[in-house]
């Protein structure tokens, strides 16, 4: 068992792919969101719940980028998602 959180969409909203963006309503504050390239990616990979190293480790990879420079991208990715009500943290 890990202290490490995983991150997982909240059940309170919907999401669409929209000419390549991803397009993510908040039924509970009634706004929509659009995220695209590495936060749609995001999106994509929190259909299930995911860590930050998890997060980290797949998006580094696909973007070619630091771990260091994608760990502090994801997490100001996750939290502003958080602070949407879009994601939260489970585990």
């Amino acid at each position: 068992m890990t202290n490490t959180p995983a991150f997982q969409r909240a059940t309170n909203v919907v999401s669409a792919e929209m000419d390549g963006e991803t397009v993510i309503m908040s039924l509970e504050k009634n706004v929509y969101f659009g995220l695209s390239g590495s936060g749609g990616r995001v999106w994509d990979l929190l259909e299930t719940p995911a860590t930050l190293a998890e997060l980290v480790d797949t998006l580094s990879q696909e973007y070619d980028v630091t771990p260091e420079t994608c760990r502090a991208d994801v997490m100001a990715v996750l939290d502003d998602m958080q602070a949407n009500g879009l994601v939260v943290s489970v585990g």
